[in-house]
């Protein structure tokens, strides 16, 4: 339908008012991203934010996110003259550039519509030879002790096999669970591991025979008994994994992790130990835990995080402004708060199943942003290359695209 160049104006106000006021919603989005780059109302979009009160009935982003917002609006200030502030950034009203930013960032990060390279304006976003869509991520694949293998994601719901001292079932939520015989028909028996593994992009929860819940996160492994016998409960990944572990103090928990040991009596934490990432941590929720490396040993307080790897030459412990940002990938989301762009691209990876490839040496960019994980690759890219001002080409290949990194 055609609109005049008054009634886009009018609609773009009522628009914005009601976003500004957090009454918009997803369709107040889309409308709003069809004027984003309108020439008819580029003037309006100028007068809106010079005009904005000087407080804001909207939510605004939480304080730790304010510098990726801080970067976007200058990015986006130097991209798009119609949204320059003729006023000196110091005197403008504080919460006004976050409005701007906040907004395009939410149209141009989440619905793809606009694409931005440095020094230049904003353009059409050009079709995309080749994306990839997250799909159903509950996958993995169960090895037994004998060797069998049970596609977990295409296995029928119910039990699933039957070993020495417990039996394997798949929950009608999708998860595996151990259920442990009784003790005395396991007593004297030799454990018997089994071993389940995520593949990029796949998650998987199991519940193992003692009552503790795993979830693995993409391009995990998990390898554990399938009933736990001794005189300690032990298991061992490699990837990222979180862990709620039930209480059994006369029967301590131990997760061995790259040549670490995180032992634990009853709590929820996270272990991150890749090894294709530089640097390791183990993250505690709720609880305690000894993180423990060749000699050294150190003893975490809830909210706490524990680094270490290759490249760390000695256990070090920090406190984050927030700890569940370690786990924020099992609600779904990608939090890159303070990554360097290598970790993140790392995720970036396993998660979309491409490959990264890096063209004059890699960018030394610090990523703060966060993102639903069941965002398109394509638009992930872009968000990143707004934020960053690092250029990304995604390239089909025979078995599995590749992400070309340029500066």
């Amino acid at each position: 339908m055609y609109m005049t160049p008054a009634e886009k104006e009018n609609e773009l106000r009522l628009l914005f008012e009601q976003w500004l006021n957090g009454a918009g919603d997803e369709q107040t989005l889309n409308r709003l991203s069809v004027y984003a780059d309108d020439p008819d109302v580029q003037h309006t979009w100028q007068q809106l934010l010079d005009d904005a009160p000087a407080a804001p009935a909207a939510v605004l982003p939480r304080e730790r996110q304010q510098q990726v917002i801080d970067t976007v609006y200058a990015r986006l200030s130097s991209a798009i003259p119609a949204l320059h502030y003729n006023k000196p950034v110091h005197r403008m009203r504080p919460w006004a550039k976050y409005a701007a930013a906040a907004c395009l960032l939410v149209l141009t990060g989440a619905l793809g519509y606009l694409f931005f390279r440095e020094g230049g304006g904003p353009k059409e976003t050009a079709p995309v030879a080749f994306n990839v869509v997250p799909g159903n991520t509950n996958k993995a694949v169960l090895t037994l002790a004998n060797g069998a293998t049970i596609v977990l994601d295409s296995a029928a719901n119910g039990q699933l096999a039957r070993q020495a001292g417990a039996t394997v079932s798949k929950t009608e939520e999708g998860q595996v669970a151990y259920r442990e015989a009784d003790s005395w028909s396991i007593a004297g028996q030799a454990d018997e591991y089994n071993t389940i593994q995520t593949p990029n992009g796949g998650e998987y929860k199991v519940m193992l025979s003692d009552g503790t819940a795993v979830w693995l996160n993409a391009a995990s492994t998990i390898t554990f008994p399938v009933a736990f016998t001794g005189s300690e409960r032990r298991v061992s990944i490699s990837g990222e994994a979180y862990f709620e572990v039930a209480r059994n103090p006369r029967k301590p928990f131990k997760v061995e992790a790259n040549g670490a040991v995180v032992e634990v009596l009853g709590t929820h934490f996270n272990v991150s130990a890749y090894p294709a990432d530089a640097i390791h941590h183990a993250t505690l929720l709720e609880g305690k835990i000894r993180l423990m490396k060749d000699a050294e040993s150190v003893l975490l307080k809830p909210g706490q995080q524990a680094r270490f790897g290759e490249n760390a030459p000695a256990i070090s412990v920090t406190t984050p402004e927030n700890a569940e940002d370690a786990v924020a990938w099992k609600s779904g989301t990608f939090n890159f708060n303070n990554l360097d762009l290598a970790t993140v691209m790392n995720q970036v990876s396993r998660w979309y199943n491409v490959d990264v490839r890096y063209e004059g040496g890699k960018p030394q960019a610090s990523i703060v942003g966060v993102m639903n994980r069941s965002t398109d690759l394509a638009t992930v890219l872009k968000s990143l290359e707004l934020t960053s001002g690092v250029h990304f080409t995604l390239e089909k290949g025979p078995e599995r695209g590749t992400i070309i990194v340029r500066q």
